[in-house]
């Protein structure tokens, strides 16, 4: 069974876009605002290979994962508008953003091992045989699931950590009057 690329996926040709449209730098924080909402509605899968059935035969597509596509959405927004998060300087959304930057911290400084110590993921004692060579086999299965949950917990938590980003970002283009447009009113 030979991995398809997924046909959902959309491709913008370069040469179609016009050079001479001129967004202005609100229109592109809002497209790029739509776009984490788009992608923050999705079901926050985590990625992989998925077997679908295509013209009565079984394929396997590769799936994005949206968790990451997600995240990154948000990232790509911040960058937008963090000069003028840099310039409102508001005390709510300043200790919110150190919060959620200190908990990304946590999370990515914390190793797999901590991770299953603190949360309990996996019981490593139901991998303790007295044979040597069954015994390495379930440590490396222990240490391979122990991997999996632990990035799958880090990825879910970021999500939740760059869901509190988005409001705080949400925030922020209200505070800037970026929603006046859409009959928005505070």
């Amino acid at each position: 069974m030979k991995p398809q690329n997924n046909s959902d996926m959309q491709f913008e040709d370069a040469e179609n876009v016009s050079g001479t449209e001129n967004l202005s730098i609100k229109q592109i924080v809002l497209k790029n605002l739509q776009t984490c909402i788009i992608e923050g509605s999705k079901e926050m899968d985590g990625g992989g290979y998925r077997k679908r059935i295509h013209n009565g035969e079984v394929i396997e597509v590769l799936a994005p994962n949206q968790r990451e596509v997600f995240c990154n959405s948000i990232d790509m927004l911040w960058i937008l508008v963090k000069p003028f998060y840099d310039i409102c300087k508001d005390e709510k959304i300043t200790s919110a953003i150190e919060e959620i930057e200190a908990n990304f911290e946590l999370i990515d400084s914390m190793s797999n091992e901590q991770l299953n110590e603190k949360y309990k993921f996996i019981d490593w004692r139901s991998y303790i045989v007295a044979d040597d060579k069954l015994r390495a086999k379930y440590l490396r299965q222990y240490q391979n699931t122990m991997q999996k949950v632990a990035g799958q917990f880090r990825e879910k938590n970021q999500v939740i950590l760059y869901r509190r980003k988005l409001i705080c970002i949400s925030e922020l283009l209200k505070k800037l009057d970026y929603f006046e447009e859409g009959g928005y009113s505070s």
